[in-house]
């Protein structure tokens, strides 16, 4: 899709679900800033790839041509987000960073509207042919 400028203007960028993974992998990579030295190539830089593969999976996922393609790069971000939060829960642990309740709802939140997104995803899909054959086919007629 272009815009009247003729800029391209991708879908997953409205989706509120990749603007709040945006703002999770920046605030997460704000949590970074005092973590020790000798961490810096262990947990540190686990963290840092998780957080951006939330939004990058969204993203993904949202560029292809079938809902059902766009529901499992969901999936996989579904993953990176237990994951992330998980090692959160570790860096807190370990005295690295603080994981607060309200960071941990923040997560919590943007699984439970991913999880929501998957499911009408789901029911949009094609009923009447293989996930295979439908995945060649535009979403919605939206390229």
């Amino acid at each position: 899709m272009r815009t009247n400028e003729g800029q391209t203007v991708f879908r997953h960028r409205q989706l509120e679900v990749w603007q709040s993974a945006m703002a999770l992998a920046k605030a997460v990579h704000g949590m970074l800033g005092n973590f020790p030295k000798e961490e810096r190539f262990a947990l540190y830089p686990q963290i840092s790839r998780t957080s951006v593969s939330v939004p990058s999976n969204i993203a993904e996922g949202a560029s292809r041509r079938s809902p059902m393609d766009f529901a499992h790069f969901l999936g996989i971000a579904r993953g990176a987000l237990a994951e992330l939060d998980t090692q959160l829960e570790l860096a807190d642990s370990f005295g690295f960073l603080t994981y607060t309740h309200e960071r941990k709802e923040e997560i919590a939140q943007l699984a439970r509207r991913m999880n929501a997104l998957v499911r009408r995803l789901i029911a949009s899909a094609p009923t009447n042919q293989p996930i295979s054959q439908s995945a060649n086919q535009p979403a919605h007629g939206k390229d």
